[in-house]
């Protein structure tokens, strides 16, 4: 993987790398950072490369990064680009570019290191699972997951096409969906994936397949909240939020 870095600032360039590099290091990923001192520069040695996330200091002179931010995306849609500022006035504009998000100078760990988990997290989710059904091995794609419902000691994982089976109890049911926004627990023992919901009644969840799945009572505000969160975060995806 490849990140770039434009500042023309150099202490500002210098500290953004370090608190990166020092990230990847803990984090053990392997990724190569590459600086630029102005976008220009950078525009240069885009195509060459393939990144996965630009930093962009937004008051540069000669080009701004705003104005490469356009540039990029003119034929690149799907770059992570964050932008690095004094001021929080860009942040409007920051959608017409589908930002990933800003940081302010001076940068803070923790506020870069959360952006880092929003961008990379995302890239490096699981894609499948593996269960044991009949003591053969099968991959079920996280994505063609509908919902999990435990019977007598069985999870049954139900996709578009089947429904595989395999035996296993609630907390390990648990420990082998990845932590991620759209597997919620919608009630005893049933967990739906809400990539694949329709849309939520007062009672029941409605699928893509039509399946109805039921909300308990308890956690009929619960869901509906954390539905609420999940399509948020989906439609900001390649769009713009503050740190």
């Amino acid at each position: 993987m490849e990140i770039a870095l434009v500042d023309d600032m150099n202490y500002d360039r210098d500290k953004l790398y370090q608190i990166i590099s020092y990230y990847l290091n803990i984090k053990n990923i392997d990724c190569t950072i590459y600086t630029y001192s102005s976008a220009e520069e950078f525009l240069k040695d885009f195509f060459k490369h393939k990144f996965i996330m630009v930093f962009l200091d937004i008051s540069m002179p000669g080009m701004t990064g705003m104005q490469a931010a356009y540039e990029i995306r003119k034929t690149d849609k799907k770059v992570n680009i964050i932008f690095a500022t004094v001021e929080k006035e860009f942040a409007l504009e920051g959608y017409e570019v589908h930002a990933a998000g800003y940081i302010l100078k001076p940068f803070n760990q923790d506020k870069i290191y959360s952006v880092l988990d929003h961008v990379l997290n995302d890239m490096i989710l699981p894609q499948y699972i593996n269960i044991k059904e009949s003591r053969v091995t099968v991959q079920i794609m996280l994505d063609d997951l509908y919902f999990i419902e435990m019977r007598n000691h069985y999870a049954e994982f139900h996709t578009s096409t089947e429904v595989h089976r395999t035996y296993m109890n609630f907390e390990g049911l648990k420990s082998l969906i990845p932590d991620q926004l759209r597997f919620q627990c919608c009630c005893r023992g049933i967990i739906v994936n809400f990539d694949n919901v329709k849309k939520i009644e007062e009672q029941t969840i409605i699928l893509k397949n039509d399946e109805r799945v039921p909300i308990s009572r308890s956690k009929k505000i619960e869901i509906k909240n954390a539905y609420a969160s999940y399509a948020f975060d989906k439609t900001r995806k390649g769009g713009f939020y503050e740190h």
